[in-house]
């Protein structure tokens, strides 16, 4: 209805996704056409969210929503920028720091991983997922500091 809109393309390729991962009776033909919708969902919808960013740089959650948008795009070099920029323009969202540490996790930049979900943990305590989060990026940081030893 209103094709320069962020947001409705983006949930129905979550709806299909989940669809999809809930269809065990799919022929692979089917499962491949859905994949492919999701995939051309995500691919509209990228544009009009850089489009929102530049006008609205200062609006964390629309930094965080390129930065995952970019990230599921495989841009994860592109992602940190955004979904840093959201963490730093609302520093009181764990869900950002969260974002972040788990970016830089996949990145394997474990300094920055550490201080993000450090971050996340102090910003919200009790979450265990945060809590989790960061001692499965400190298992991995010592595992890999004792690789290059």
């Amino acid at each position: 209805v209103e094709p320069q809109v962020t947001g409705p393309r983006t949930n129905l390729a979550a709806l299909l996704e989940r669809n999809l991962s809930n269809q065990s009776a799919a022929t692979s033909g089917q499962a491949g056409a859905l994949r492919r919708e999701v995939d051309r969902l995500r691919k509209e919808e990228l544009p009009l969210l850089m489009r929102d960013a530049q006008l609205l740089p200062e609006a964390a959650g629309i930094q965080y929503r390129l930065g995952l948008a970019l990230y599921v795009d495989g841009q994860k070099e592109k992602a940190v920028e955004h979904l840093v920029n959201a963490a730093e323009l609302e520093p009181d969202q764990a869900m950002y720091a969260q974002a972040a540490a788990l970016l830089f996790e996949t990145l394997q930049n474990w300094e920055q991983a550490l201080f993000w979900a450090r971050k996340a943990v102090e910003l919200a305590p009790n979450d265990e997922g945060n809590q989790r989060l960061l001692e499965q990026i400190e298992r991995s940081a010592d595992a890999a500091s004792a690789r290059s030893s």
